[in-house]
Order: C-alpha cells, then sequence, then structure tokens
C-alpha cells in the first residue's frame, strides 16, 4: 500500500498474504527485492465425471456445471511428505503457516454435488437425457418450480 508521510512523500509498504491470483510484481513501485511468481507450480482445476446421474436420468454438461455448492474435503490423514504441513483441511508447503513467503503453497481440495444429495431440476428431457441449452435449472434440495423460478430472478 502507499501512505503519505508528513513531508508529503509517497511511502510504499508491502506485504505477503494468502492469494489465489498471481500479483504481478512488475506494476510494485519499487520492485527491487519484491519479485513475485509468474506462475503457479500447481494449476487449479476441475475435474466432472463424464456421467452424472439424478435417479435414472443422465445429466447434460451445462446442467452439471450448475452445481456451484462446493463443499471443503478434509482429511485426518497426515501426508507423508514432511515438507507439507496440514490445517483446518487445507494442504500447505510452507515454513509457517501464519506468516507466508513468497512462493509458499496452500492446496485445498472441494466438491459439488455427492451422490445422495437431493437437488430440483428443471430441464428439457429427451429420452433419459436431461439438459437442453434453453431453460436449465439446478439447485441442492427440494424446491417447487415456481420457488426455483423465483429464485433464478432474485
Amino acid at each position: 500500500g502507499m501512505k503519505e508521510d508528513s513531508s508529503g512523500s509517497a511511502r510504499y509498504s508491502y506485504y505477503t498474504a494468502w492469494k489465489d491470483k498471481l500479483i504481478d510484481s512488475s506494476k510494485f513501485h519499487d520492485e527491487h527485492g519484491h519479485h513475485n511468481p509468474t506462475k503457479f507450480p500447481v494449476k487449479s482445476h476441475q475435474y466432472m465425471s463424464n456421467i452424472v446421474k439424478v435417479g435414472s436420468f443422465i445429466l447434460s454438461a451445462e446442467l452439471k456445471w450448475k452445481f456451484t455448492e462446493f463443499t471443503l474435503v478434509t482429511s485426518d490423514e497426515r501426508p507423508e511428505r514432511r515438507d507439507i504441513k496440514m490445517h483446518a483441511g487445507l494442504y500447505y508447503h510452507t515454513a509457517d503457516v501464519w506468516d507466508p513467503h513468497v512462493g509458499d503453497l496452500r492446496i485445498q481440495f472441494s466438491y459439488a454435488g455427492m451422490s445422495g444429495d437431493v437437488v430440483s431440476i428443471i430441464a428439457r428431457q429427451r429420452g433419459n437425457l436431461l439438459g437442453g441449452e434453453d431453460i436449465i435449472f439446478l439447485e441442492k434440495g427440494k424446491l417447487s418450480p415456481e420457488d426455483m423460478i423465483k429464485n433464478e430472478h432474485n
């Protein structure tokens, strides 16, 4: 951040924090000694099952992308590698979880749509395929069509 001192001169300060986006250090006022990575060593990725069923219906890709409520996957199992730490369900590659340094890693795993979850769907049906591109709604829980449409407009 930038602050002015009593003489009106600009003073710049730099800090480290966990971020899920790259911070371009070439835009810093004082780039010397403040170099950030230009790429992540591990890329964020979403994996989607090829076949997702609700009852006997197969969901289209468009409907599968409607699963947006993610749940953090946690484990009590400690990583085998000693340089990987675990805290609150997240994996860290850092010396100190509370004092990150530039280049440290924090990784989490999450899922959306677990077997047995109740969902409500409004979509075109073709045989046992639900989808289409015109009107598709998917919400977690048991909702009436009226409530789903009302939620979509809010």
